[in-house]
């Protein structure tokens, strides 16, 4: 996760994200919050990447864990927030136990993007396709990691690059000496700023 500049992350707790959850907690810098309703850990992430300006990140167990996000899902694809959840899931082979359900189901019928660590050994590309996806498609992510896999030892090598937007600049040069002068000398200017403006479709 830190290789994703990921140093605080929400959510609650279960049997299918405990290992991931307690991991990251115990890690120098980093931070785990949680909450009460899993539901309220995707809302804090989606505020936390608002006044951040980065990905903010859940974790939430299988099953009931995972639906009872489905109004925080919509909120975040409604506006338009980048974020990724990591929901941990029941193995491919355990049908029966009680807390299964089809995750994928859910996920597409809020409007996110679902994204399967497909293995331990694609787990850190897998994590940072889910970044990447969750800043160009402009939607929350979930990252649907089966709970077996969850205290699997992989190698570890950090990317080249977290995912995120880019750091802030100042501008400078011809076009911002242009846009200074023209809002310096304007009776009235009218700036428009904010999430809307550049998000604007």
């Amino acid at each position: 996760m830190s290789g994703q500049g990921v140093d605080v992350m929400f959510g609650l707790m279960g049997d299918a994200n405990l290992l991931f959850a307690d991991h990251f907690a115990r890690q120098p810098g980093q931070t785990f919050v949680p909450t009460a309703i899993e539901g309220s850990g995707v809302l804090a992430a989606l505020a936390f990447g608002q006044g951040s300006e980065k990905i903010g990140v859940a974790t939430v167990t299988q099953g009931p864990g995972l639906s009872n996000c489905f109004s925080a899902l919509i909120e975040g694809v409604k506006r338009r927030a980048p974020m990724v959840l990591i929901a941990g899931d029941t193995p491919p082979n355990s049908q029966l136990a009680i807390q299964d359900l089809d995750q994928s189901q859910v996920v597409e019928a809020t409007g996110a993007g679902f994204q399967l660590l497909t293995a331990p050994d694609t787990a850190l590309d897998d994590l940072s396709l889910a970044f990447r996806r969750a800043q160009h498609e402009k939607r929350p992510i979930v990252l649907n990691v089966a709970s077996h896999f969850m205290d699997v030892d992989i190698d570890y090598a950090p990317p080249a690059r977290p995912a995120g937007p880019e750091a802030p600049f100042v501008s400078e040069g011809a076009d911002f000496d242009a846009a200074l002068g023209m809002l310096a000398s304007a009776r009235r200017p009218i700036i428009l700023a904010g999430a809307g403006a550049i998000a604007a479709r």
